[in-house]
């Protein structure tokens, strides 16, 4: 029970997740930048935080999340922006920039907030049961 409902969740937070973030890219102007072979990794990325953010939390591990997030922040750091823009298109461009980044921050804070759902909703049907049992 326990793996089908978090292999129920990794597909609805996926979802919920997606639509959202989409709307955001035309929202910030990011719409269309991405090609089709730039849609696979974060994909594949958000279907294992989907499995791993509930997991860190059930098991106590929560703080496994802001070190995996800054992992993914260091390895966008690049993409972001430049160090000092100079000129309109340096400028133009750091904006940019920083809208990929806040797009960044909303999708995962979409997919905290997911996890946290996934997880109370693991813990009132089928964690409690176990801990039940061993009491």
């Amino acid at each position: 029970m326990f793996f089908g409902t978090l292999l129920v969740s990794i597909g609805v937070t996926h979802i919920l997740t997606f639509f959202p973030v989409q709307v955001v890219d035309v929202l910030f102007d990011l719409a269309g930048e991405s090609l089709r072979e730039d849609l696979w990794p974060p994909t594949l990325v958000g279907i294992l935080e989907g499995l791993m953010y509930p997991i860190a939390i059930a098991v106590g591990y929560g703080q496994f999340i802001g070190i995996w997030l800054a992992v993914k922040v260091a390895g966008q750091w690049v993409r972001w922006g430049t160090e000092t823009p100079t000129g309109s298109a340096k400028v133009l461009q750091a904006k940019k920039g920083r809208r990929r980044f806040n797009k960044f921050l909303i999708g995962n804070a979409l997919r905290i907030i997911l996890a946290v759902i996934t997880y109370s909703i693991l813990r009132a049907t089928v964690l409690r049961p176990i801990h039940m049992w061993a009491a």
